[in-house]
């Protein structure tokens, strides 16, 4: 008996864990997207832009919701013509990291051979996405 007691408990913690809701937090990031397309030698990238009060998970600091900001920028891009490009978007809650990482990127198109077009922060620019309920 004492032993299917333990069994018990240790299903329900496993189950209450897995449902547990992660802790979250409010913070300024920095972050940049980038667009490319696999059959076109141009390559598009944003500036660097500080954007503020966004969601991240305290452990981990991964930027809740982020698939709507590479969202964002994937609007963008199909309203100037060029739709069928795959964006992602790159931050960091260090505006040190995310600029070294924003240059090692672009250096790296560069050397590719790509074509590197900017996108300026007066032409397009992230807004914080509401927390989804679903998350």
């Amino acid at each position: 008996m004492n032993k299917k007691l333990t069994i018990l408990a240790l299903f329900l913690s496993i189950v209450c864990g897995a449902f547990a809701e992660k802790a979250k937090i409010k913070t300024d990031i920095s972050i940049f997207g980038v667009a490319i397309s696999v059959s076109d030698s141009v390559v598009y990238m944003t500036d660097m832009q500080e954007i503020g009060k966004v969601t991240v998970e305290k452990k981990t600091k991964f930027l809740v919701d982020r698939r709507e900001y590479s969202n964002q920028l994937s609007e963008y891009i199909s309203k100037t013509g060029d739709g069928r490009m795959t964006t992602l978007v790159s931050y960091n809650l260090k505006k040190k990291k995310a600029e070294k990482r924003y240059l090692k990127i672009k250096e790296r198109f560069i050397k590719d051979g790509y074509v590197v077009k900017y996108i300026t922060k007066e032409e397009f620019a992230f807004t914080p996405v509401q927390e989804s309920e679903e998350e």
